[in-house]
């Protein structure tokens, strides 16, 4: 990939620079190098003597925004998924993500119906495109949201296909976030046996994957089974709010 980069720089392909660059920080994010993420990304956009297409632009913005999003800083990602909106021509092809990022904020700030709207828009927007991930991240926001807003019943279906994708195209983050959303809608509907199952199962991917973070939230969920049954009946209080928000983000 730097090799590409470089032969792109040395005839000042802009296209095949941002492009490069972009793609670049994809693959630092997914190995763990997310400063050099972030500076791959920023490097397109703020490059003064080259001038790349906008689309490149909009991609290299809504890069950082999920960054930002991953991070937990809501303002950040949504300052640079307005951004890449600015930069998207009509149609734009971005929209369906910039969908995601933004049913992912309406969750944070507790906007179930506002979420659930973006994830529905995203999800009709991915049928039929070969983004397979990308649709299952609207599935899964999809089903979070559904059970923000006290729905879990109709937000399982959303989230066994989000599994179904997951599993096929052998994503073991998305398939440990697809099982912790299960968990929780089965635990708000006080199905504590179910919920245990798919707490447990993401206990085993996320270990098994080397992922951390997920095995702690995971294991916080299945404590988070001991509580009154009017807890875990309310996905919108108090600790059910913050593990749905924690594992709403897409999942690259």
């Amino acid at each position: 990939m730097e090799q590409a980069r470089a032969a792109a720089e040395a005839v000042e392909n802009e296209d095949a620079i941002a492009a490069n660059l972009v793609n670049l920080s994809i693959v630092q994010h997914r190995i763990g190098e997310r400063a050099a993420a972030i500076a791959s990304a920023e490097r397109v956009l703020n490059e003064r003597n080259l001038r790349f297409p906008v689309q490149r632009l909009a991609e290299a913005a809504l890069r950082l925004a999920l960054l930002a999003l991953e991070a937990g800083d809501p303002g950040t990602a949504r300052k640079w998924t307005e951004r890449a909106q600015s930069h998207c021509a009509d149609p734009c092809a971005l929209r369906a993500k910039m969908l995601g990022v933004y049913a992912s904020l309406a969750i944070a700030a507790g906007d179930a119906p506002g979420a659930e709207r973006f994830a529905r828009e995203a999800v009709m927007l991915f049928r039929g495109r070969p983004e397979r991930e990308e649709l299952a991240n609207g599935l899964r926001l999809l089903g979070v949201a559904a059970t923000l807003r006290g729905e879990a019943v109709r937000g399982l279906a959303a989230l066994a296909e989000a599994l179904e994708i997951d599993k096929a195209l052998a994503l073991p983050r998305a398939i440990a976030n697809d099982l912790i959303a299960l968990g929780r809608a089965h635990a708000s509907l006080g199905e504590a046996s179910r919920a245990r199952s798919f707490y447990e199962r993401a206990i085993a991917v996320a270990s098994a994957d080397g992922n951390l973070p997920s095995v702690a939230l995971a294991k916080s969920a299945l404590a988070g089974l001991g509580e009154s049954a009017a807890s875990e009946r309310d996905p919108r209080g108090g600790d059910e709010a913050r593990l749905l928000q924690q594992m709403k983000g897409p999942s690259k």
